[in-house]
């Protein structure tokens, strides 16, 4: 069996695509898969950051789209996915490609919108679900301060000037495998766990931020949700202003925005580079993935 799939970059944050219209799957049938499709290839050498399953919509929107995590698991908004879902939508002709069009569309029973602007995508979330700029995490018996950021994904947001006497060396070259793995798995953030985002202020005021993702269980190359928790707590516990830059370590910046205000928001809003790389034919034995079938 041969799926046809597109690999996209969000700012950095690699995905795997596939036209539901093409290719029937079912959401037990892509989780099952969901770790062959992710895998190391040539157009994304360290595999794929989640799968988008995007086909039509349905009661006046524009298209539905689906996400999973490279290890299968499902049931978070993705940021920089969103992006890409409307730019693979205008490619492949699931909307029409019109500049500056608001499109809407469906994850897990939340609408979204987003606009094509150039290169880049505008994607528009809903209000955080929850915030607590005044958290702390013990561990390692070392007290934590942090954000704790609900934005249909789950973000503790760390800033670096405060934790670099634990987490030592530098942003950029601290552990964050193991420091992300044991905030991710902390007893206080049970069942979900979550993400870690740890930013630093940059003197021109731009944000570079790392991101260790639940069920990518790794470091990912840009994390939209990520740069949103990131720019809320920023404005909050720095008194900086939207809109604010932020930069992952794909170096391919975003901007997150508030309207109207971050005190009242109506929406978050996530605008960054979105493309499609390449096609990828991935090739499997059906029985394997699919032994019910």
């Amino acid at each position: 069996m041969k799926i046809s799939t597109r690999i996209m970059s969000g700012a950095g944050n690699m995905f795997t695509v596939i036209d539901r219209r093409e290719h029937a799957l079912t959401n037990e049938q892509a989780a099952r898969l969901t770790p062959l499709l992710c895998a190391p290839g040539e157009h994304a050498p360290d595999g794929t950051e989640g799968l988008i399953l995007l086909d039509v919509g349905t009661g006046g929107l524009d298209f539905h789209m689906e996400f999973f995590n490279p290890d299968g698991s499902h049931g978070a908004m993705c940021g920089n996915g969103g992006r890409c879902a409307l730019r693979f939508a205008a490619e492949v002709g699931i909307v029409d490609a019109r500049e500056g069009e608001r499109y809407r569309f469906d994850v897990l029973g939340q609408t979204y919108a987003a606009e094509l602007r150039g290169t880049n995508v505008r994607l528009f979330l809903p209000p955080p679900i929850e915030v607590d700029f005044d958290r702390q995490l013990v561990v390692d018996g070392h007290a934590l301060p942090c954000a704790y950021i609900n934005v249909d994904s789950d973000h503790i947001v760390m800033d670096y000037a405060q934790v670099r006497s634990v987490f030592g060396a530098s942003l950029r070259s601290f552990d964050l495998q193991n420091w992300g793995r044991k905030v991710r798995y902390h007893a206080d953030l049970a069942p979900r766990g979550a993400n870690l985002d740890v930013y630093e202020l940059r003197p021109d005021g731009n944000i570079d931020l790392r991101t260790y993702e639940r069920g990518v269980e790794a470091e990912t190359g840009a994390c939209g949700t990520g740069a949103v928790a990131t720019a809320l707590t920023a404005i909050e516990t720095r008194g900086l202003s939207a809109p604010l830059n932020i930069i992952p370590p794909s170096g391919e910046m975003v901007s997150v925005d508030f309207t109207p205000t971050p005190e009242s928001i109506e929406f978050c809003i996530l605008e960054g580079p979105a493309r499609i790389i390449a096609v990828r034919i991935v090739e499997f034995e059906p029985d394997a993935h699919f032994p019910d079938q």
